[in-house]
C-alpha cells in the first residue's frame, strides 16, 4: 500500500514537472496531450492489467525495438506505460531459440488442421539444414528448397499471433484476479 501511494505521488510530481516544462520548453511543446493521460501512468487496475498484457504480448513477437512498440501500444490503448515497457523486457537473451520453433510448430499444427496447407517443413528437415549450415550456405539452401517459404512464414506468423494473444489473455486475467487491496478502491469499477 505504501509503495503504491509513493508510486502515484512520484507520477504526479513527474506529470507536473513535464507540464511545466512543456509550456516553457522548445521540444516539450511537441509532445501530444495524450501522453499526459493519468491512465497511462497511475496504478489503476484496468490500465495496469492492459499494460502488463500488451507488454507480455509484444515480448513474444519477432519484431525489433519491442520497447518502442510496447510504448506506442500502451499510449494508444490507454494502458499503463511503465508496466507495459517493463513487461516487454521479461524475455531473456536467446529466448528465440526456444520460442520461435514452438511458435512455428503451433502455427503449422493449426494451419494443417484448419486447411490443407503445409510448408513441408519438419523437424528432421530443420535438423538437416542446421547441420548443413556448417558446410556452407549452398548445402543449407539445398535442404531448404523442399520448403514452401511463403507457407512456412504463414505458419510462423500464425503461431506468433496465437501465442501472443494467449499471453495477453493470461497476463490480463492474472492482474484482474489480484486482490482488491493491491489497487485503490477509487479505481475499482
Amino acid at each position: 500500500m505504501h509503495l503504491r501511494s509513493s508510486y502515484n505521488k512520484l507520477v504526479q510530481r513527474v506529470d507536473a514537472h513535464l507540464r511545466a516544462r512543456r509550456q516553457q520548453g522548445k521540444w516539450e511543446k511537441y509532445l501530444p496531450e495524450s501522453i499526459f493521460d493519468p491512465h497511462l501512468w497511475l496504478w489503476e487496475r484496468e490500465s495496469v492489467a492492459c499494460g502488463i498484457a500488451w507488454g507480455g504480448a509484444i515480448a513474444l513477437t519477432p519484431i525489433p525495438m519491442q520497447t518502442i512498440a510496447a510504448l506506442l501500444i500502451c499510449i494508444t490503448r490507454r494502458a499503463n506505460v511503465p508496466m507495459g515497457v517493463c513487461t516487454c523486457w521479461i524475455t531473456i537473451p536467446g529466448y528465440q531459440v526456444i520460442v520461435w520453433p514452438l511458435q512455428w510448430m503451433l502455427g503449422a499444427s493449426l494451419l494443417s488442421r484448419l486447411t490443407d496447407l503445409s510448408s513441408g517443413a519438419t523437424w528432421e528437415l530443420m535438423q538437416r539444414a542446421s547441420s548443413a549450415a556448417g558446410q556452407g550456405f549452398d548445402a543449407m539452401f539445398a535442404c531448404l528448397c523442399e520448403v514452401d517459404m511463403m507457407i512456412f512464414a504463414l505458419e510462423f506468423l500464425m503461431g506468433c499471433l496465437i501465442s501472443s494473444a494467449c499471453v495477453w489473455l493470461l497476463f490480463y486475467g492474472l492482474v484482474k484476479m489480484l486482490p482488491k487491496r493491491v489497487f485503490p478502491a477509487a479505481d475499482e469499477s
